[in-house]
């Protein structure tokens, strides 16, 4: 097995706050142990001239032995083929997801290399990434308990009800018919996780669509999501970000830093 000795952690303008947070404790825990870690924040709407060079450097002159990327940044950097450029390079991939998957502009719609993997915060987002991303191999969970709070309330934090309720605002009426009779469903089944509410809701009115129209419309309500989330537990809304507990980060950045791991597809 090829030791891991150099490590690139990368983010971007679109890396949220919970990702910037997990990447500074990653850098610092990662240093302690001994690894050389760059921590790239690289902006390409601001400077892409200089975003290019400093993604450029991690190939041609870091060349680390693992890349670790926040909220799927620089996605948007691609080949003449539009396909992301850390698709085509021989570095294992870890992509950490602090989002939902449908609040992706661009998500994994190329195929992934067997050496990529993709980890979730929120665990139910493994089994929808597997369904209609079938292009990305390797999907987990990131460990239980990694924050000193539940993986919504880590999620959608970052959010504020103002922010949420003026994109509401914005939704189509049709889709605000979809939003209340979907808020109606969630709350008579307390506990269901957003997308099966979404599921039921459509079949109680007849809506019969495709994966896209359905990926679709879970892209349409990545608002109303945390918008509800809120709503349901007013009472705990703090402003600071939660906190990282540093033994099971420990044990976490130790399965990252395993590149032998097992292929989902094999």
């Amino acid at each position: 097995m090829k030791q891991v000795n150099k490590i690139v952690l990368l983010s971007d303008e679109n890396t949220s706050k919970v990702g910037l947070n997990f990447i500074e404790r990653t850098e610092k825990l990662l240093e302690e142990r001994g690894f050389a870690v760059y921590s790239l924040r690289i902006r390409p709407m601001e400077d892409i001239a200089d975003a290019i060079y400093q993604f450029d450097r991690i190939d041609l002159e870091i060349k680390p032995d693992l890349l670790i990327v926040a909220d799927f940044a620089c996605i948007k950097m691609q080949c003449p083929e539009e396909e992301p450029f850390y698709n085509n390079m021989a570095i294992p991939v870890v992509h950490v997801l602090f989002r939902r998957p449908w609040e992706y502009e661009v998500f994994m719609i190329w195929r992934c290399n067997f050496i990529n993997r993709c980890y979730c915060l929120v665990p139910e987002d493994v089994e929808h990434i597997l369904t209609y991303y079938r292009r990305v191999p390797n999907v987990k969970k990131l460990q239980e308990g990694l924050w000193d709070a539940e993986p919504r309330a880590v999620c959608y934090g970052e959010h504020t009800r103002q922010e949420l309720e003026e994109k509401y605002e914005l939704l189509p009426d049709y889709m605000k018919t979809i939003v209340k009779r979907w808020m109606a469903i969630m709350r008579r089944k307390e506990g269901m996780s957003e997308e099966v509410g979404v599921k039921q809701c459509l079949q109680e009115i007849g809506f019969a669509c495709n994966e896209a129209e359905y990926l679709d419309i879970l892209y349409m309500m990545q608002s109303v999501f945390p918008l509800y989330y809120k709503e349901c537990h007013r009472n705990e809304e703090g402003g600071a970000l939660f906190t990282i507990q540093e033994e099971i980060m420990h044990r976490q950045l130790e399965e990252f830093l395993k590149i032998d791991f097992e292929v989902t597809l094999l």
